[in-house]
């Protein structure tokens, strides 16, 4: 759908060529008309030729280069007034040095065209430029006249006279003073839109702000509290759990879940979201932490959590490599924070028989690779999770790929892969 913007563009592009096409018209109907009239220094003539073929070459410039429309109106507006200038300071000189020609007689019939000009000043020439224009136009044409007609009253009593005394006068005044209130009126509607426009971004930021922190709060109830929720539920339906250690888990429930209501009620959501990563843990990290380290603190806050099959794992081998120009933003660092626990989670959650674990970061061809791997009994279900749908809308955002799969030895592999280009 086309904007206002382009439409009221394309509205400016066709006025510009019909004005053209009637130009081209008039002045050549003129300059045939002008043939046959006693034009005794051909000023009507020339100025009549000048502004057809001017026209002309406008118009081909224009239809070949239609984007370049402010500066064929720009040079048509300022040479035809040229033409004007020069005709009408010709014909002032003929009428004061001739003792038989009077200006009200040989004065050109350009009334309506010097109207006509100005209404396309003001749609053409752009707000900023106006007032220089119009005051360098105006004053070489309008003086002179004026200054004729109050030396020769005798000329400024006729109808003629009075007609170019009221059009170069008090017309001119009226209509430059309705055009320098227009581009007053375009400044302060700049200047309204800017603020709108601010105003508007600073909405959709503090909106974008406000919606990461929703995501990062369900993804923190995610790694946490269903996390635990999720064992509780599994342990009662095998009557595998004391009275003692319900109550104890349905305590760890109600801090996780008041932690993360805490932390939003008491933390300004701008500055936080932008800067903290909070694991279900508690533990709040700084953004700024280069990823090996975040990885690092993220590994061992979350391996301190209580889940059935951490204690089983007796091998555990981490590794992080160092990324040299670390170009991710905050908001990727987040989320990567976040599906290393998740990833982790899981392996504490499901990984039942499993005794090894290895969580590697490193580098090869160009890409980042953080992989999640254990030797447990591998995943029984196929369903598609909410942590399998976050994985990949991360690794869409980070132009990467995702990979979770049970491995042939035994086990499952949960990666993650991007490339170092990353911003």
């Amino acid at each position: 759908m086309l904007s206002v913007k382009s439409i009221y563009q394309q509205s400016k592009y066709r006025l510009a060529l019909c004005y053209l096409i009637a130009s081209i018209i008039a002045s050549s109907i003129a300059h045939v008309t002008h043939w046959y009239q006693d034009d005794r220094f051909g000023i009507h003539r020339i100025g009549s030729s000048f502004t057809c073929l001017l026209s002309l070459i406008c118009l081909i410039w224009l239809y070949l280069k239609p984007n370049q429309l402010k500066a064929i109106a720009f040079v048509h507006l300022a040479l035809l007034r040229l033409v004007m200038v020069l005709a009408s300071l010709s014909t002032i000189y003929v009428a004061t040095t001739s003792e038989r020609l009077t200006l009200v007689e040989s004065y050109p019939p350009f009334t309506v065209t010097a109207f006509l000009w100005m209404t396309l000043v003001v749609i053409y020439i752009p707000y900023q430029h106006l007032l220089w224009f119009l005051t360098i136009s105006c004053v070489p044409m309008s003086v002179p006249v004026l200054w004729y007609l109050l030396t020769h009253l005798e000329e400024l009593q006729t109808a003629r006279g009075i007609d170019l005394f009221v059009s170069y006068g008090l017309a001119t005044i009226v209509y430059a003073t309705l055009g320098l209130f227009y581009a007053r009126l375009q400044v302060n509607f700049q200047r309204l839109l800017q603020e709108r426009l601010t105003d508007y971004t600073k909405i959709i930021e503090a909106q974008d702000i406000r919606q990461s922190a929703i995501a990062d709060m369900f993804t923190q109830l995610h790694n946490g509290a269903l996390q635990t929720l999720a064992l509780l539920s599994r342990e009662l339906q095998q009557h595998d759990i004391s009275s003692a250690e319900i109550t104890s888990r349905l305590e760890t429930l109600n801090q996780q879940i008041r932690s993360i209501a805490d932390l939003e009620t008491d933390t300004p959501v701008d500055s936080f979201a932008i800067t903290k990563l909070r694991l279900a843990a508690g533990v709040n990290l700084d953004l700024d932490l280069p990823l090996h380290t975040l990885a690092y603190e993220v590994y061992r806050a979350t391996l301190a959590r209580k889940f059935p099959y951490f204690p089983s794992l007796k091998i555990k081998v981490r590794s992080f490599e160092e990324i040299e120009a670390d170009r991710l933003s905050p908001d990727l660092k987040r989320e990567i924070g976040f599906w290393l626990e998740e990833a982790l989670c899981n392996v504490g959650k499901h990984a039942e028989g499993a005794t090894q674990l290895k969580v590697m970061g490193c580098i090869q061809d160009g890409e980042y690779i953080l992989r999640v791997q254990d030797n447990g009994q591998g995943i029984q279900f196929n369903r598609a999770g909410q942590g399998t749908k976050q994985s990949q809308s991360l690794a869409k955002k980070l132009g990467g790929t995702f990979r979770r799969e049970n491995l042939a030895q035994g086990g499952v592999l949960c990666q993650l892969r991007w490339s170092l280009d990353v911003d």
